[in-house]
């Protein structure tokens, strides 16, 4: 981990991951070695090797900047199965991902297999939020402070995306919070493709009737939907600020 656990953040969110894997493959304590507060550098590649060296045939690295060392580490042990896939996604688009992959899992799909259908379908997974106000954009340092003013001024609710290389880009600018919301609909009407799959995510930043409501609407429009409500934690939420609504759905215009 990055943290610990105490963060009820990032590394929080993804030690319940944890918890939940070791209750449904009904995993011991000590089957299961968890290192903390490791810092993307030198200590990392520690790390990384004991987790090797103690019998770890499954290690997840819970941070984008271990990856260039569990790339290295792979070559070096060819015996051990070690694969770094960067998901491109975010929040709850990189949830909708695992969930799909675990059904994928559950279906029988093999390890190789399964390494090539998330590289290949990772491009598939389409976010789309909005967020309320300009302010924590500004902070963040994604709009200047002139834009951010006009803006609220203009009560424009930026519209923003996961783009092909994971990164959150600013794609438009509507007016309102009820015209954000008609954006993010049509958007998932021109590329859903639920050949791919049917479900939905709808996630929020404490906004859970807001969250309800686009639900409802989604499922007025496509019944066949499987859609779901999920909060986000305060490590991203401290980018989009409260009262973000993102949808995200298989769909081929990401």
């Amino acid at each position: 981990y990055i943290g610990d656990v105490s963060d009820k953040g990032y590394t929080y969110a993804h030690h319940q991951g944890i918890l939940a894997m070791q209750e449904a493959l009904g995993l011991t304590d000590d089957q299961i070695i968890i290192k903390r507060n490791v810092t993307e550098d030198a200590a990392c590649e520690t790390a990384l090797r004991e987790l090797v060296e103690q019998g770890c045939q499954v290690i997840f690295g819970c941070s984008f900047g271990y990856m260039d060392y569990m790339a290295e580490l792979a070559e070096e042990y060819p015996e051990r199965k070690l694969v770094c896939v960067d998901s491109l996604c975010a929040s709850v688009g990189e949830g909708f991902l695992l969930c799909e992959a675990l059904k994928k899992q559950a279906e029988g799909m093999g390890f190789e297999e399964m390494v090539a259908w998330l590289e290949e379908s990772r491009l598939h997974v389409c976010h789309w939020f909005t967020v309320d106000t300009f302010d924590h954009l500004r902070h963040g340092g994604r709009v200047s402070g002139a834009v951010a003013m006009l803006g609220t001024a203009l009560q424009i609710k930026p519209l923003l995306h996961v783009d092909e290389t994971g990164h959150l880009q600013v794609m438009g600018k509507p007016r309102g919070r009820r015209k954000a919301i008609e954006t993010q609909l049509s958007l998932m009407r021109q590329g859903w493709t639920p050949e791919r799959g049917k479900l939905v995510a709808v996630g929020h930043g404490d906004c859970p009737a807001d969250a309800e409501l686009l639900k409802e609407t989604i499922l007025q429009n496509y019944p066949d939907a499987d859609v779901h409500v999920a909060p986000i934690g305060p490590i991203i939420g401290a980018h989009t600020g409260p009262d973000m609504l993102a949808v995200i759905y298989w769909g081929d215009n990401r």
